[in-house]
């Protein structure tokens, strides 16, 4: 069991927890839908969990980069839904719809589409990444054409929250 649940609604407050926990050196689990059937967002030390739960909104459509800004609660089924109803595809499939889209990068979830479309990975462009520090950083961006430097975006997406 935790010690604490958090349910944040900004990066800010995710920054704020993150810095006292590191502080402090509290263990943190980071929890989404809690969909996972490998018991990741679990905490086996105790310590604080944050939900992002009820970081939940879609925050804007980019039509001329067909992007999609979601929080990290936003559910797959509300993603895939909003993105067809303007005549749009979110191609990973995974089997659970009531998966969040945080936990689909986290996982790096893939489904029964990922051999003709691909992962979670292939359709992510950017990460708002809060740091074990507490520190913010953007990771990648909207356009496709990104290629300098280490991908630190690729690096954070299937790390089930561990760098961020």
């Amino acid at each position: 069991m935790p010690d604490i649940l958090t349910e944040p609604v900004t990066a800010e407050e995710i920054s704020k927890i993150l810095g006292y926990a590191n502080d402090k050196r509290i263990p943190v689990t980071p929890r989404g839908a809690g969909s996972g059937l490998v018991g990741a967002c679990v905490p086996v030390y105790g310590g604080i969990i944050i939900s992002t739960q009820k970081m939940n909104k879609i925050l804007e459509l980019d039509e001329d980069n067909l992007t999609l800004t979601a929080e990290p609660g936003v559910l797959l089924k509300e993603a895939a839904a909003f993105a067809e109803a303007r005549g749009l595809f979110y191609p990973p499939d995974p089997g659970e719809k009531t998966a969040t889209i945080g936990g689909n990068a986290a996982t790096n979830a893939g489904g029964m589409r990922a051999v003709k479309y691909g992962v979670t990975r292939d359709f992510v462009r950017g990460l708002t990444v809060v740091l074990p520090s507490g520190e913010i950083a953007e990771l990648g961006g909207k356009i496709v054409k990104n290629a300098s430097g280490y991908s630190l975006k690729d690096l954070m997406i299937g790390s089930e929250g561990r760098w961020g």
